[in-house]
């Protein structure tokens, strides 16, 4: 069963984006999950390290779909608000995302978080 951490971020991300389709992950799992948002070109993978985050923080990465690339993985954990604001990013088409995502896969600490 997911944790009240995992699922409060999902029900967050399917009111703002829409619904959600579970890749790689399944219900059960308890402290992470990791879906598809229809129109985004990128999958997301977020985890509470078995629980041992503070509350509203969570361990995200980015990857490309198709797979393989690491499009973002921030240095440190990411509030629930970040990562939204975070999805807002891959919901422009790609050609607009910054330059250092869509070339690199990388991001300077001075930009994003």
């Amino acid at each position: 069963m997911r944790s009240s951490e995992i699922q409060r971020l999902l029900d967050a991300v399917e009111f703002a984006y829409g619904p959600i389709a579970l890749y790689h992950s399944d219900e059960n799992e308890e402290h992470g999950t990791s879906f598809l948002i229809e129109g985004i070109p990128a999958s997301f993978s977020v985890i509470t390290l078995e629980g041992s985050l503070p509350p509203d923080q969570f361990d995200i990465q980015v990857d490309s779909q198709p797979p393989g690339y690491y499009i973002f993985n921030p240095e440190r954990p990411l509030s629930l608000d970040e990562f939204l604001q975070t999805i807002a990013i891959f919901k422009l088409p790609k050609e607009q995302w910054p330059g250092y995502l869509r070339v690199t896969g990388q991001h300077p600490q001075d930009i994003l978080y």
